[in-house]
């Protein structure tokens, strides 16, 4: 094949036990002009045997002599895709023989935007779904929460090659979550959408090792506080940072009546510098429509998670005079 309008990109490193129903998946795609560009990582398991025994001039393999990690890998890959658009995939995941199909229709029709993202199943180890991931989401709302957490799942998006290019690639200074640092720095230079059709199954891994557990909370809380400095709200603490990453863990009750004082503090100060800092190209309407609807989703986490007494108690001590970002 030599000029695919797609480079599905995969990355692999000792994922034989779902390697298999990946690429099928890929290959079972009703769009046709793409190739699948897999980078093994040096895996040390049954992956490179199950990698070659795919005959399919689709399928393209590059193979790393030693294991340099998911992100050298993924700008490797990048480098090679002969695609104009780059779409990810993860080697446990399995995407709808639609996905390639609306995804390409959607960025030709919408040339203002560089990366698409969209809804996901949930599925087990056994691939039963257990779940579903909803949203679709403007540009001013994915910017808009990706100051606080992601909202889009990797093996959902597809992207220009040619944006990707410009902002760096991936961070190769990051070993865990180089999705969401990619996305973060994606939305100050370009436009990033996700659609409300469910095209991706995402499997979840409830076994994942406590390294990696550890290391994608360093690297998006890194990515926060490099945020939060630049928003010039001050120091975050670490629990600010969980309850904004994920306010739903207020209803866990074991933060003190200060510690959600300070996040909600830090969400109102975040919430103007955001509106003061966001690139041109978004509309301050629709931000301004966002912020509301978040900032009032969080005061509804914190009546419910903790009465009507903390509530109030909460909103006099930040309205007070404490949510003015630090000059």
């Amino acid at each position: 094949m030599n000029s695919p309008e797609i480079t599905v990109l995969m990355t692999v490193y000792n994922e034989e036990r779902f390697l298999r129903q990946a690429i099928d998946s890929i290959l079972a795609q009703t769009y046709p002009h793409f190739e699948l560009l897999v980078v093994d990582d040096a895996s040390t398991d049954a992956s490179p045997a199950i990698l070659a025994s795919y005959a399919d001039p689709m399928v393209r393999v590059v193979t790393n002599e030693e294991n340099i990690g998911c992100p050298r890998s993924s700008n490797r890959g990048l480098a090679l895709a002969r695609g104009r658009y780059i779409a990810r995939m993860d080697a446990d995941d399995i995407a709808y023989p639609h996905r390639l199909e609306v995804q390409h229709a959607f960025m030709e029709r919408h040339p203002e935007i560089d990366l698409v993202g969209s809804s996901n199943e949930v599925i087990d180890e056994q691939g039963e779904v257990i779940g579903a991931w909803h949203g679709r989401f403007g540009p001013e709302t994915v910017y808009y929460l990706l100051n606080f957490r992601n909202c889009l799942t990797h093996s959902t998006v597809m992207f220009r090659k040619e944006f990707a290019e410009s902002i760096g690639g991936y961070n190769e200074g990051v070993k865990w979550a180089l999705d969401y640092d990619f996305y973060h720095r994606a939305s100050k230079a370009g436009k990033l959408f996700r659609m409300d059709e469910v095209l991706v199954q995402w499997r979840s891994m409830p076994a994942k090792s406590e390294e990696k557990s550890r290391g994608q909370k360093e690297t998006v809380y890194a990515v926060l506080r490099e945020n939060f400095s630049r928003l010039k709200v001050g120091e975050v603490d670490e629990a600010t940072l969980a309850i904004l990453n994920d306010h739903k863990i207020l209803n866990e009750g074991s933060f003190s009546q200060k510690e959600v004082e300070q996040a909600f503090s830090t969400l109102l100060g975040s919430n103007m510098a955001i509106m003061k800092t966001a690139p041109a190209f978004y509309s301050k309407f629709s931000m301004l429509g966002v912020m509301t609807a978040y900032s009032l989703s969080f005061m509804h986490r914190i009546l419910t998670s903790r009465g009507m007494v903390p509530f109030v108690q909460t909103c006099c001590a930040v309205l007070g005079g404490n949510a003015s970002p630090s000059d």
